[in-house]
């Protein structure tokens, strides 16, 4: 009960600080009650999240002062939202309640994900796992983890108030919950085009995506940046008719709050921004989306640039004159881009650019990790339909509501693939639901003006097509939470055959304290560790500062000198272990899974290592 009281208490705090917002930059109504919502929710999301921020570098973590960021919101929206649109539904027919009954059983799949114990590799790894440390800890640090930890983590604070009023089980369903208001947010952008009937097909569509379905009910941040970018993308579209500061403020909110959660989210504000330009050559405009995206968003790369001499960490390093830091070196920057090379693995040139798209669907290399994960084949099944009506509306689709709202996304496209840092199509995500609804408008409008019924038909064919292969796969991926209830297994259970390597957990949880402390080489296992551990993702890092070269008595050094008392196995620094410094050596048969949703095990060994001159 305690969770769902935190949980709806942060959705109407999210709402009610929104709708104050809005209010207070004069930003007009859009036309339906969902985007309405979706703007305040969004609103309400990204500023909860940049409070938290100041209370958590300032060691005010403690639950009344989180629950006192929650009150103004829940105040607002309880006493003084006078003219907040209750939520209405036109006249169901046979399709859009056989859509609607779909769309409702996709959620609680949805649902049965959010109500199991949280298993994504990332979400452990990070995601989950560094609110719960900042909160173990009483204060937020600089955890200087190059792509794991030193990243910006506006998003990030909305689940650090959920698992400290409500626990784990009101941040599983706060995730849920984000989902659900993306879902909302896309479905109001789109009836400013289309039937009630393609509006909820469309919501269909998104969900049933593999990436959506794959990262949507986790704690992924791509879905929860996807509501900035499609509602700042309409906002700035609609405000080349309106002319409205408030669009404009709102926009450059979004996109401040997508670059607070995720460094893509430069692209993002610089796509926007590059929309604004091209909208007016007036100096206010400007000036109004640039503050707002600088206030909103800045506060991450200003904390990184403080403790590691710049905002990008460690990206920036040499453009930033290599600066003296205790995280990094050269050394370790070359070997952090030689260990990441591999996500970039084909040429970021503009013949790629074209062809990338159609190569991560149909010949995904590794690095794309498109094969389970992708986009889907929706948008190539009605790129004839879409290259037909973008023909028809040559001489003025450039100055349609459509052209500007989709323009952004294909800039932040260009933007992300020729800046390369990741190849990963799931990081497309939100971007995808934005050029999704442009080319269902395109064909929707072009069967409505021109009766061209084969347009209609392929239209139709693709998304029945891509709704029930979609769903297909979502049974398939849900069949995993399902047997947790069905099974009726416990916590322990369900991790045994979802975590590799989790009875070593068991055993460090079991019998080590709060004075003992964890190295540990396996990022999945950091959310699930209950004492205090390292997390060891390069074992240089542990040089820095030293004048030996790379060896074992140098890593063990370092390791005691920050009290750590057991080592789980790691090859680089086991292959060489000093044998004076190990005092003992469990060894644990573990089982490890290449894919949690087909659960194929491989068996191996692993190790924990005492050290000998660590406290005992």
């Amino acid at each position: 009960m305690t969770s769902f009281l935190v949980l709806v208490s942060l959705v109407l705090s999210c709402v009610g600080n929104g709708l104050l917002c809005l209010r207070l930059i004069r930003c007009p109504n859009a036309p339906s009650w969902a985007e309405n919502i979706g703007r305040a929710f969004a609103l309400g999301m990204g500023t909860i999240g940049w409070v938290v921020f100041w209370f958590g570098i300032t060691g005010f973590l403690q639950p009344w002062y989180l629950i006192g960021i929650l009150l103004p919101g829940i105040i607002y929206f309880l006493f003084f939202c006078n003219n907040f649109k209750l939520v209405s539904f036109p006249d169901f027919k046979s399709v859009s309640s056989v859509l609607l009954l779909l769309l409702m059983a996709s959620f609680l799949m949805d649902l049965i994900e959010a109500l199991s114990p949280p298993a994504d590799a990332d979400t452990l790894a990070y995601h989950f796992a560094l609110p719960k440390q900042f909160l173990e800890n009483g204060v937020i640090n600089f955890v200087p983890i190059a792509v794991d930890g030193a990243i910006p983590l506006l998003t990030h604070m909305t689940y650090l108030l959920a698992l400290e009023l409500g626990g784990e089980r009101s941040l599983t369903l706060w995730t849920f919950s984000t989902q659900i208001f993306m879902a909302i947010s896309l479905y109001g952008v789109g009836r400013r085009w289309l039937s009630h009937k393609w509006a909820l097909a469309s919501i269909l569509l998104f969900e049933t995506t593999p990436a959506v379905i794959y990262g949507g009910g986790s704690g992924h941040i791509e879905i929860r940046t996807a509501i900035f970018m499609i509602l700042g993308s309409m906002a700035i579209a609609e405000s080349t008719k309106c002319k409205n500061p408030g669009l404009i403020i709102f926009a450059g909110m979004m996109a401040g709050f997508f670059m607070g959660s995720k460094y893509y989210g430069i692209f993002a504000a610089t796509s926007m921004g590059i929309m604004v330009l091209l909208q007016t050559r007036k100096l206010q405009p400007i000036l109004f989306f640039s503050c707002s995206v600088l206030i909103c968003g800045s506060q991450w790369y200003g904390w990184n640039w403080h403790h590691s001499g710049m905002p990008i960490f460690p990206t920036l390093y040499h453009f930033f004159g290599n600066p003296i830091s205790p995280f990094w070196n050269d050394a370790l920057h070359q070997d952090f881009h030689l260990t990441y090379s591999s996500f970039v693995c084909v040429p970021a040139n503009p013949l790629w650019l074209i062809w990338y798209p159609l190569a991560t669907t149909f010949f995904p290399e590794s690095c794309f990790d498109s094969g389970r994960i992708g986009l889907g084949p929706f948008l190539w099944m009605i790129l004839p339909g879409i290259i037909y009506g973008l023909w028809h509306y040559r001489n003025r689709f450039h100055k349609t509501l459509i052209f500007n709202f989709t323009l952004p996304s294909f800039l932040y496209y260009v933007l992300w693939f020729l800046i390369p840092s990741n190849q990963m199509t799931r990081h497309l995500l939100p971007v995808y639901p934005i050029v999704m609804l442009g080319g269902i408008v395109v064909l929707y409008y072009i069967t409505l003006e021109f009766k061209t019924s084969w347009c209609e038909h392929l239209l139709k064919a693709s998304a029945v097509v891509c709704i029930f292969m979609g769903f297909g796969i979502h049974i398939l991926f849900s069949l995993n939470y399902m047997k947790y209830y069905i099974l009726q297994e416990t916590r322990d259970m369900f991790y045994a055959r979802n975590i590799g390597s989790y009875n070593v957990v068991q055993w460090i949880n079991n019998n080590l304290t709060s004075s003992d402390r964890i190295a540990n080489p396996t990022r999945y296992l950091n959310y699930l560790l209950e004492v205090p551990y390292i997390y060891l993702n390069n074992p240089k890092q542990l040089q820095i500062g030293a004048q030996s070269i790379f060896s074992s008595e140098r890593i063990i050094e370092k390791l005691t000198g920050k009290i750590v008392t057991h080592v789980i196995d790691w090859s680089q620094i086991v292959d060489n272990m000093v044998k004076k410094n190990i005092y003992s050596v469990i060894t644990f048969e573990v089982i490890t899974y290449n894919s949690r949703t087909l659960g194929i095990p491989k068996k191996s060994k692993r190790n924990i290592f005492l050290i000998k001159n660590g406290i005992k």
